[in-house]
């Protein structure tokens, strides 16, 4: 596997874990017997497109919408401090996602910086959010990768939770 490759199976794999809220039990081996497996010859590898994550729920409006578009230099501080404000204002204690949604094309070069983009721009709206006094522990963050037939430029949304 190419170094390429590899830091695109990272990123992919990181983007999994971090779209993981919950530890679900899994069953112990010795509940089942493993079935019977003929062996089979192992396909070549091929490189899958970034996994496309289901977005957030409709029902679930979002706290505020930031639209990152061609430039990463986007004034949203005081918008988040805003939202933020009224939203601890309501209900004191809120838990937050913090969702990056990153347009992919399936080039694996591009689609690999435009993720490492928004991990950026989310990693610096989470770090306003640690600013404002909200603690980590009250933050979850994931991303969804949409094919950018169906959203061009990147976003990050905050949801209540």
């Amino acid at each position: 596997m190419s170094s390429k490759h590899q830091k695109f199976a990272a990123v992919s794999l990181l983007a999994l874990l971090s779209a993981c809220t919950e530890i679900c039990e899994v069953p112990s081996p010795a509940a089942e017997p493993a079935p019977a497996i003929a062996p089979v010859a192992a396909p070549a590898p091929t490189l899958a497109p970034a996994p496309v994550l289901a977005p957030a729920p409709a029902a679930d409006k979002p706290l505020v919408v930031i639209r990152f578009g061609q430039s990463n230099k986007i004034a949203y501080k005081q918008q988040l401090k805003d939202a933020i404000a009224k939203a601890e204002a309501t209900k004191p204690g809120l838990t937050y996602d913090v969702v990056s949604y990153v347009p992919t094309i399936g080039d694996v070069k591009k689609d690999q910086r435009e993720a490492n983009t928004a991990i950026r721009n989310q990693q610096g709206i989470t770090g306003e959010m640690l600013k404002m006094g909200i603690p980590a522990q009250r933050i979850t963050v994931r991303s969804v990768y949409v094919p950018v037939d169906q959203m061009s430029e990147q976003e990050v949304r905050v949801y209540v939770k």
